[in-house]
């Protein structure tokens, strides 16, 4: 697997908000080290002002100097949350154009995902996040991950996913639709 650096951001709720959390942060960041992912914590991912990680001036601080980070492939929410939509309106969408990485996360990164698609056409990864989805450990998510991270095939059966998805290979970010 070639190294992929991944950026770790909280651009809604805050990674450290309680023990469990901090808990399952710390244990999502040894999952990508396991997968042999390098990482970088951003210098807000950690912050903690209540229901929201830091300031919007803060995690859109965070956000840009990851999609400018020549170093950085992907960019990983640390966790989910409610606060995603107060940065929509300060996102440099030419940035994040140019720099073609994608957002990964899930939950309420959907928003930042679903307004960097549409002002920008960069694909982005729905996916587990450091506190959620790696900290568990579980192999079969893991092992997606890894691969759709480096863009390496997968193969799959119905009996891994569900009844509902056509066996066959999954590669270069395709979807398999009913």
């Amino acid at each position: 697997m070639a190294l992929v650096k991944i950026a770790i951001v909280s651009p809604s709720a805050p990674s450290t908000f309680s023990p469990t959390v901090k808990k399952q942060f710390k244990a999502g960041l040894a999952a990508l080290t396991s997968l042999g992912f390098e990482y970088a914590l951003m210098p807000h991912a950690k912050d903690n002002i209540g229901y929201k990680a830091a300031s919007v001036t803060d995690r859109l601080s965070d956000l840009h100097a990851a999609y400018a980070d020549p170093t950085v492939d992907i960019i990983m929410a640390a966790n989910g949350g409610w606060t995603c939509t107060q940065l929509l309106d300060g996102l440099n969408y030419e940035l994040i154009r140019q720099s073609s990485k994608p957002l990964a996360g899930a939950s309420d990164i959907t928003a930042l995902q679903n307004a960097i698609y549409t002002k920008t056409g960069n694909p982005q990864l729905y996916s587990p996040m450091v506190t959620w989805g790696l900290h568990n450990n579980d192999s079969q998510t893991l092992q997606s991950f890894a691969a759709l991270a480096t863009r390496d095939q997968q193969e799959w059966s119905t009996g891994d996913f569900g009844i509902w998805l056509k066996p066959g290979t999954f590669n270069e970010w395709q979807i398999w639709t009913r």
